[in-house]
């Protein structure tokens, strides 16, 4: 049993006022001998355990009064069990609302489906039950703003949100779903809760990665304050799909995102044949702000697999521009027939390079072959198209320096930094600026992760350990160097990286980074 107000529970001592009242009573008479008392005495004998029984029913109906006052302003909960009957239940319908459930289907579309089988299921609830309903993209969200009654007075209401639900253009998060479900508070007369989720069964919406969210998400429920549990209806194995199949448009991914005015920028689109068959010939087409600029025929994509189309093209005005490609084709989910990214194109970008040796010549100064690479020497461009402006400052300045128009701050080789340069750095990142440090034999260790590593609260993603030599765990670069007893060398690898500010570096053709051999280099922890 539970109480709505327990506090009403620390008066229940008072149920023994009236006892208590009674015994002292009885302390508190005296006996007076009187003599012609006798006679009364003799006459009421008879009635004397009749009064008495008398006395302490009354006793005991005082006692059940005070009792029966205290649980009326506690509030006790019963469980519905205890007064016959089934009770009531909750049942919550999670519905996935991601892009993926604007599939199409033989009877229409998946989230369709979905509403269809969620009002299956309402009809066989009790009309006693709650019922709740949740969709997940592209976070968890109620639909109404508490329970309602599965009767007939709201059969009709919760049928036509069902039905009003629309698949959206992001992704699902049905782990946060769950969790939301099952914490949600309960009414006090529900003795049970079911959540019935209703879902496609794509894998990225289930985050099955994430192992201790779902080892989270089991003790919950078990620690739900009213039994809890889950069903799944996977409408993906129950609906009759149909056979157009689908290829989708996975992503556009941009060789820069910021671009001068008149530089040609190379977008490449990856087209993902969901289908086991082949999918027949398509065409592409490439767009900026809705104008279509370039039609591409694409060749048949065989089952399951991949394929890149690439896309070049020049902004001549300055400005912010959407860059989009439309695959043209019959398809079970014509929502991922679409992606855009997002260009930018400026007639300068601003950048600050911290420059730590100003004493010695030009060329032997950190930022002198950084200025070289953005098209600078001697404090002058080498071609009027160039879009860099570099700064030089040194590391006392930086922390006076206005950085709000600067896109990015480059330290070539890192020593240590005033605390008023690394507060500024801070705030310049925290609000979107880019930051690269470059490490060198002078780098202060100690400095970089207590000031910028700072216990992965910092600038800096890793502790720094030491500089090593490459020599005793490099990698081979070639077959005979394997066979042979020379030292092994280290190449840097231009390819592993997807990270923007390296993916520039992966041009064999105008690079030769791969043939770099690393003699010593930092570790980190």
């Amino acid at each position: 049993m539970s109480f709505v107000s327990t506090a009403f529970l620390i008066a229940l001592p008072l149920v023994a006022a009236p006892l208590l009242l009674h015994l002292f009573d009885r302390r508190r008479n005296e006996v007076i001998q009187w003599g012609a008392m006798q006679f009364l005495m003799e006459a009421s004998a008879k009635k004397t355990s009749a009064r008495r029984l008398k006395q302490w029913l009354l006793l005991l109906l005082r006692c059940l009064a005070i009792a029966a006052l205290i649980l009326a302003l506690a509030g006790p909960l019963l469980p519905a069990g205890y007064l016959g009957g089934g009770g009531r239940g909750e049942t919550i319908f999670v519905v996935d609302n991601s892009m993926s459930m604007s599939r199409k289907t033989a009877s229409g579309t998946m989230i369709g489906d979905a509403a269809s089988r969620a009002i299956e299921r309402l009809g066989e609830l009790p009309s006693r039950d709650d019922v709740r309903i949740m969709t997940t993209a592209p976070y968890p969200s109620w639909i109404g703003t508490g329970t309602v009654r599965s009767d007939s007075r709201n059969q009709k209401w919760l049928a036509e949100q069902l039905h009003g639900i629309d698949a959206t253009q992001g992704r699902s998060d049905l782990l946060a779903a769950l969790f939301t479900a099952v914490q949600v508070q309960h009414e006090p007369t529900q003795h049970s809760r079911k959540i019935v989720v209703l879902t496609d069964g794509q894998a990225a919406d289930w985050r099955l990665d994430d192992q201790t969210g779902w080892k989270r998400l089991q003790t919950a429920l078990g620690q739900a304050p009213v039994p809890t549990k889950i069903e799944t209806i996977r409408l993906d194995q129950s609906a009759t799909q149909s056979k157009i199949g689908n290829v989708g448009i996975d992503e556009i991914s941009l060789d820069r995102n910021v671009v001068g005015a008149g530089s040609t920028i190379t977008a490449t689109a990856t087209l993902h044949n969901y289908a086991p068959s082949t999918a027949d010939a398509a065409t592409l087409v490439w767009e900026v702000d809705g104008e279509e600029l370039f039609r591409q025929s694409l060749d048949p994509i065989e089952g399951e697999q991949t394929s890149d189309a690439n896309f070049k093209h020049g902004f001549e005005a300055t400005g912010t521009y959407r860059l989009s490609c439309r695959l043209l084709r019959d398809d079970d989910l014509p929502a991922d027939n679409v992606a855009s990214r997002v260009v930018e194109v400026v007639d300068q970008i601003p950048i600050v390079i911290v420059e730590g040796a100003f004493e010695l010549a030009e060329m032997q100064q950190d930022s002198y072959f950084i200025q070289a690479a953005l098209g600078w020497i001697d404090g002058q461009p080498l071609s009027e198209t160039s879009i860099y402006v570099p700064t030089l400052v040194s590391p006392d300045e930086l922390g006076s320096t206005n950085l709000s128009k600067q896109r990015v701050v480059v330290i070539p080789s890192l020593t240590d930094l005033p605390a008023p340069a690394v507060a500024r750095l801070t705030e310049f990142v925290s609000e979107g600026g880019g930051l690269w440090l470059g490490l060198g034999p002078r780098t202060d260790v100690d400095f970089y992760n207590h000031q910028l590593f700072a216990d992965a609260s910092g600038l800096a993603p890793l502790r720094l350990d030491r500089i090593v030599d490459s020599a005793p765990a490099g990698v081979v670069s070639d077959v005979d160097q394997a066979d042979s007893h020379e030292p092994r060398l280290t190449h840097i690898d231009p390819f592993r990286s997807e990270h923007p500010a390296t993916r520039q570096l992966a041009d064999n053709d105008q690079l030769d980074l791969a043939d770099a051999v690393i003699d010593r280099y930092f570790k980190f922890v």
